[in-house]
């Protein structure tokens, strides 16, 4: 997981036509928290797509962006393009569903 320091940062990242999921994140969240050491376990080479954390007290705008007003918040992009979004904890196996709930309703 790499960490994001601004909307900049995210904008060039998503543009190499990977799939990217940005974690909107803040260190008061209790969820974020609990979630950051099950999703760090992951293997994103072989599911395909890569996580990034970017904290939303630095950039308070970027989930909002997306209509999203909760953490965590996920943000999910294709071949540079924003294609969904959702928020709430899960485990590692939830998370990697709604992820893939997301792509193929994109």
């Amino acid at each position: 997981m790499k960490s994001l320091n601004n909307i900049s940062e995210v904008n060039e990242l998503v543009t190499d036509g990977a799939v990217h999921v940005v974690l909107g994140i803040a260190d008061f969240c209790g969820p974020c928290k609990r979630m950051r050491p099950l999703l760090e376990e992951l293997d994103y080479d072989s599911l395909g797509f890569d996580l990034h954390m970017i904290d939303v007290q630095d950039n308070p705008t970027y989930i909002r962006e997306f209509n999203r007003s909760g953490i965590p918040a996920f943000i999910v992009y294709k071949d540079g393009e924003y294609v969904g979004s959702f928020q709430g904890a899960s485990d590692g196996a939830g998370f990697v569903e709604r992820v893939n709930k997301v792509l193929d309703d994109a």
